[in-house]
């Protein structure tokens, strides 16, 4: 065979041996980043508290009627200057039916000597287009 034949055959060769190789799966999505989740959580703001067995009565004033009135009052509290504040984002993979997705979380803490509380929603992000399902959104805490 002459040189151009050889590498000729030897480029054929190397193509079909990397067709023959199945594609590679796509690697999963990462889990929403801090900044997704608190974004999502606002873009519900107006999911109203009573639709929400978990928020009924929840909130730091009895006019608190909506999920962005309920992380208002939270997060104004984050304006005391004495104490610490924070706020706390995480997601695990999770599944709601059919989707999957992750079970994320948004909670507002404060800690100034005994006083200790961390409130806020939890809620799933279906990995397919990374919304968060309004149906899903709970109010969780204690203080």
């Amino acid at each position: 065979m002459t040189p151009p034949r050889v590498l000729l055959a030897a480029l054929l060769a190397a193509g079909s041996a990397l067709a023959a190789e199945p594609p590679a799966s796509p690697a999963p999505a990462a889990p929403p980043a801090a900044k997704e989740v608190v974004a999502l959580a606002l873009r519900n703001a107006d999911l109203a508290l009573a639709s929400m067995p978990s928020c009924v009565g929840a909130g730091t004033s009895a006019s608190d009627a909506t999920l962005g009135d309920y992380l208002a009052g939270f997060l104004s509290e984050q304006t005391a200057r004495s104490g610490k504040n924070w706020i706390e984002t995480g997601c695990r993979p999770a599944t709601a039916g059919e989707a999957s997705g992750w079970d994320c979380r948004l909670v507002v803490r404060r800690s100034r000597g005994e006083e200790r509380w961390g409130w806020g929603v939890r809620f799933f992000v279906r990995a397919s287009d990374r919304r968060a399902v309004r149906s899903s959104f709970a109010c969780v805490g204690a203080g």
